[in-house]
């Protein structure tokens, strides 16, 4: 873990806000712990997969070829200790293939059932979804009742979709629920939306739930390209179930500025970053206010990473702030960096926003959110040219959240703010280079 600060002084007698960036670091593969008296470990743990895909009527013609391709490629990826199953649906849900170990005549038993599925039929995503997570196991698809506990393995449930839920389960905050119970049995999901038809808050919202990604495919031809990048993340998990945790000192608060749902215990604040893969960072951007307080006197948070398998360093790191002098507070050197990536996030935080207010027609609230942040930005910036031009381009933006967007632009902008939060680039985890 790595933490830097826009500033090491706070100014005395008054309050005051200081940013910071804690930059997380996945190791370089998954460690295995030794164990002289049994068989040679694999040089990865096996993973359980279940391959979810819609065949509703709209996916027919080159999307249908094109999902049948993706997931024939995934199949190929894994090997004999890993599990696999094959789940398609539109208003009838078909298991193609239990969850069973992927040898060589199940691959090819999947291939030939993938070869005959065709387009027809509604959405009735959360049966599929759930289909295919009952056979991973883990009792939170409570809605009937389902297997054995998932154990220590990797679950996840791979879903790609174009369209809308509009059979069985529905509504949201139920669909929302059931990603975070099956997530507190082992099973993860990442959602793939395709085109213009999909609802991009709920598949972005059920990953972000479950544990998982969320991807939006714009054409096709990347339906392959997206899916086989999450099944090689799956299979190069380094660190699971990864919690960055913060505790303040008196008269300290935190807000977390990367749009990520946290939680408090106590005095504790958790973000949950999900499994991390090998050479995986993300950064997150705080915004720590500090109360007034004397010359001299310091302010402090107290910071750690914690994981399932204590695969990072779980000792906490301490920041402090010490009050000082007008003069002194004023002259201190500035982290030029930290102030930029904190307005970048603001901004896109303010995207965010807006893009809600759009969504319910509410094009003046949207604009303004842009342009209040961009006055936040602007003052926050200073003098400083390139926090200046983040703040010009929200508001070059401004017009285009006002009015009513295409259903393509509203996603394009919707996956850009999630990957800026989730620090990730291209649909892929960034990862360390060099």
């Amino acid at each position: 873990m790595h933490i830097q600060s826009d500033r090491a002084l706070i100014p005395s007698g008054s309050s005051s806000t200081r940013f910071l960036s804690v930059t997380i670091s996945a190791p370089a593969a998954r460690p295995q712990p030794p164990d002289p008296s049994g068989p040679a470990r694999a040089a990865r743990p096996g993973v359980n997969v279940s391959l979810v895909l819609d065949r509703s009527g709209s996916m027919g013609g080159r999307k249908i070829a094109l999902a049948r391709e993706a997931v024939a490629y995934a199949i190929r990826l894994l090997k004999e200790d890993d599990r696999l199953g094959l789940v398609v649906y539109d208003h009838v849900v078909e298991t193609l293939l239990e969850c069973v170990p992927a040898t060589k005549a199940a691959k090819a038993q999947a291939l030939r059932a993938l070869e005959a599925i065709d387009a027809r039929g509604q959405t009735n995503l959360a049966e599929g979804w759930f289909t295919g997570a009952r056979s991973l196991g883990g009792p939170a698809a409570t809605t009937a009742g389902v297997g054995p506990a998932a154990g220590d393995r990797l679950s996840r449930v791979l879903l790609l979709t174009d369209g809308l839920a509009n059979q069985g389960m529905t509504d949201h905050d139920e669909l929302k629920q059931a990603a975070a119970r099956l997530r507190a049995e082992g099973v993860q999901t990442s959602t793939f939306g395709l085109g213009a038809d999909f609802d991009e808050e709920l598949l972005s919202s059920i990953a972000a739930a479950g544990g998982g990604h969320f991807y939006f495919i714009e054409q096709p031809q990347q339906i392959p390209d997206l899916l086989a990048s999450e099944l090689g993340e799956v299979l190069d998990v380094a660190a699971r179930d990864v919690v960055f945790e913060m505790r303040a000192g008196v008269g300290v608060s935190v807000a977390v500025l990367n749009p990520l749902p946290a939680s408090r215990i106590g005095e504790v604040m958790r973000v949950r970053l999900g499994d991390l893969v090998a050479e995986q960072e993300v950064t997150l951007l705080l915004a720590v206010t500090c109360e007034a307080r004397a010359e001299g006197e310091r302010a402090w948070m107290d910071c750690r990473v914690v994981d399932r398998e204590a695969v990072l360093h779980h000792e906490p790191m301490r920041v402090e702030w010490t009050a000082a002098g007008g003069e002194a507070d004023r002259a201190q050197p500035v982290n030029r960096g930290v102030v930029l990536a904190a307005a970048r996030m603001l901004a896109e935080r303010a995207r965010v926003q807006a893009l809600a207010a759009n969504r319910r027609g509410m094009f003046e609230d949207a604009g303004a959110a842009l342009h209040d942040a961009a006055a936040q930005i602007d003052r926050l910036g200073g003098d400083d040219t390139a926090v200046q031009a983040v703040a010009r381009l929200l508001l070059d933006e401004e017009m285009a959240f006002a009015r009513r967007m295409a259903p393509m632009e509203m996603k394009a902008r919707h996956f850009a703010s999630y990957q800026a939060a989730y620090s990730r680039e291209e649909g892929k985890a960034r990862r360390r280079r060099g």
